[in-house]
Parts: structure tokens; sequence; C-alpha cells
């Protein structure tokens, strides 16, 4: 038992963790917008699983180094009151299985907001997220204008 704690000490401390929850994240940065506008449901399950992996591994990191500080914002009570209006408009909707995948969707998006938040934090990890922001863009509209000829 005390081999397993040191080994999962010696995966946090490595920073391996909030590594692949980055990654996780920049992977979605750069396959979302490529992925036809992601609305397909194979390019939505990718996306979820992304999402799921970046998700356990920043969970798995906190619960081993038990750093569980939550980081305010000023969008935490807007989400809040969205999220619930959406809950609340899933349970009176007339589709269900519509109603119920777009709170789904819902959720994973505010999940990758407060990823994001929680694991970009230096300066260069700051700028390495815009750069691959402007990269996706600029390679979207180069694309989009050789499309058009």
């Amino acid at each position: 038992m005390k081999d397993a704690t040191k080994c999962f000490k010696m995966l946090s401390s490595s920073r391996y963790l909030q590594d692949v929850t980055r990654y996780a994240l920049y992977s979605l940065l750069i396959f979302t917008p490529l992925a036809r506008g992601s609305v397909q449901g194979w390019a939505i399950t990718v996306i979820q699983m992304a999402t799921l992996m970046g998700l356990t591994t920043f969970l798995f990191d906190k619960t081993v180094t038990w750093n569980w500080k939550w980081i305010q914002t000023p969008l935490d009570k807007p989400i809040l009151i969205l999220l619930l209006l959406s809950i609340l408009a899933t349970v009176f909707s007339l589709h269900h299985r519509t109603s119920i995948w777009s709170t789904i969707l819902l959720i994973n998006y505010i999940t990758i907001f407060y990823l994001t938040i929680h694991t970009v934090r230096t300066r260069s990890q700051i700028h390495r997220l815009v750069y691959i922001i402007i990269g996706v863009a600029t390679f979207l509209s180069a694309f989009g204008l050789l499309r058009c000829k």
C-alpha cells in the first residue's frame, strides 16, 4: 500500500497529470473546429471522451495532492443559473431525448471552461493557448479562402 501511495505522489509531483489535462484541452481546441463544426455524433463523442479524460486526470491529481482550491470567476452565478434553467427545461420538455442531450452538452462545455481556468495558470501556458487558437483560426481562414475558389 505504501508503494502505491509513493507512486501516486510521484505521478502528481512530476506534473504528468496536469500536462494530460492541459493537452486534452489543447486537442479539443484543435479538433472541434476541424470536425465539421462538431455537430455529428462521432465528433461529439470524441469531444466528450477528451473532456472526460481531462476531467479524470484533473480530479485524480487534486485527490492525490489534496489541493481542492476553487478559483472563483464572475461567471459562476450566471453559469449556475443557466445550468439550473437547462435542467428545468429538460424536465418539462416535450422532446426529452433532445433536451437531455443538450443538457449533457452544456455540462460538457461548462466542464471545459472550468478545466481551462484551473489548468492554464502560468503566462507561458496562456500564451500557448492563445497561439493554438490563433493558429487554428488562421488555418481555417486559409482553408475557407482556398475552398471558395
